[in-house]
């Protein structure tokens, strides 16, 4: 099983300074955490130790329920280079609750850092665990096919990921689901919410509808 910490919630937030000409956030990612449920404090940093880019964005901070591969908490980042050229999702481990973080992998790499259909990146990763395996789900824009789609990634050890496997992809190019989350219910359904970018768009709701589907697991 995970390691048990002496803190009740985290959170990762983002901090760093806007750089000329582009007047982007370059950054770490900086871990705080609720401490006897009345006080925020910072807690550690996660840094990019592999591009340097800086990490932004969409980080996700994920608690192993068990243990599977190096590390008892796992950060995905979101690394990208100032000029946007360029985005990976990395995985950074820590072995001590949080306290410190390592470099282990990049799940997947992907073209510029711009949400245009047409363009090729990728986003927002969300981590779980099934199967004894590691799943990591994202949004990608690699796929000709689709202006993007939800996808996942499975790893035994948080080293070798793959293959991609698509979650929500919808027949229209234009539309654009994205921003996954994936849980277990207490029926042994799982359920996938996400925005439909672009989508139907019922009178007032938006141009990106919370959407959600029930099924059995099935990754």
């Amino acid at each position: 099983m995970g390691a048990q910490f002496n803190w009740r919630m985290g959170f990762f937030w983002q901090h760093g300074k806007t750089t000329p000409p582009n007047r982007l956030w370059s950054t770490s990612l900086y871990t705080k955490v609720l401490i006897k449920g009345e006080t925020w404090a910072p807690f550690s940093t996660v840094t990019d130790l592999v591009n340097g880019w800086g990490l932004r964005y969409q980080p996700d901070l994920y608690l192993l329920p068990q243990a599977i591969g190096k590390g008892t908490v796992i950060c995905s980042a979101y690394s990208i280079p100032t000029d946007l050229s360029q985005t990976k999702i990395d995985v950074y481990p820590s072995v001590n609750g949080g306290k410190t973080w390592s470099f282990l992998s990049t799940v997947a790499s992907g073209g510029v850092a711009l949400s245009n259909n047409g363009e090729t990146p990728i986003w927002e990763p969300f981590m779980m665990v099934y199967d004894n395996q590691l799943v990591m789900y994202y949004s990608d824009q690699r796929d000709p096919a689709y202006g993007q789609k939800i996808v996942h990634e499975v790893s035994a050890d948080g080293v070798t990921w793959g293959p991609v496997v698509n979650d929500i992809a919808y027949s229209t190019y234009e539309h654009r689901p994205r921003m996954p989350t994936v849980a277990a219910l207490p029926n042994g359904q799982y359920i996938i919410t996400y925005e439909y970018g672009l989508g139907p768009n019922p009178t007032g709701s938006g141009a990106f509808i919370l959407t959600y589907y029930l099924q059995p697991p099935h990754i």
